[in-house]
């Protein structure tokens, strides 16, 4: 039995030291890839370098803003509150920037930015929620898919507890988007349809 495991042990041994043999102290090397990598199946690609929404403090968001049909890009920068838009092209292609402004909102220590078609007017909006006090602000989207600031405020105090976490959807199938809010801790889940 002894001599057995002594036998097989030279032959791990023996295995390993020739398969490192051209790896300095045993390391790994891996073999460069040469072919390109395969294709989603079901999807077709594109890409652009737009240099956008890249900078520090820059949150990027995904939603019809302007009500076409086609989810844009919004960039939100967390530090100062400025926001661009990219509004999709047919086919859903990008371009550059299509609109700016310093709003200076939802930029606080605290704030969380969201978006969702609050009032159901095809068009989604941005909702500002502080994680500190649960207060909300909502900004609705004009009707070209801009904003200009906040339209509604409310000192909800909801979903501000440590373990709170806040998510937007249509829960109740109206065309509104409503909040969730999901205790991570408990599991426990408390719902705010919109009556915009």
């Amino acid at each position: 039995m002894r001599e057995s495991r002594v036998s097989i042990l030279s032959a791990v041994v023996t295995v390993l030291a020739f398969a490192g043999a051209d790896a300095a102290n045993g390391s790994f090397v891996a073999e460069p890839v040469t072919e390109a990598a395969p294709a989603l199946a079901g999807f077709t690609g594109w890409s652009i370098e737009m240099g956008w929404c890249n900078h520090q403090g820059a949150q990027l968001l995904s939603a019809d803003f302007d009500g076409d049909g086609r989810s844009d890009m919004l960039c939100h920068d967390t530090r100062n509150g400025d926001k661009w838009i990219a509004f999709a092209r047919p086919g859903g292609r990008f371009v550059s920037t299509d609109w700016y402004r310093p709003m200076g909102w939802c930029r606080h220590p605290g704030s969380q930015l969201h978006t969702g078609d609050f009032n159901n007017d095809g068009r989604a909006d941005l909702l500002c929620h502080d994680t500190r006090n649960g207060d909300k602000w909502i900004a609705f989207a004009f009707p070209n898919g801009t904003f200009g600031g906040t339209d509604w405020y409310q000192a909800m105090g909801w979903c501000n507890h440590a373990s709170g976490r806040l998510s937007v959807a249509d829960y109740n199938g109206d065309g509104r988007a409503d909040l969730l809010c999901h205790d991570v801790s408990s599991g426990t889940k408390w719902f705010a349809y919109s009556t915009f």
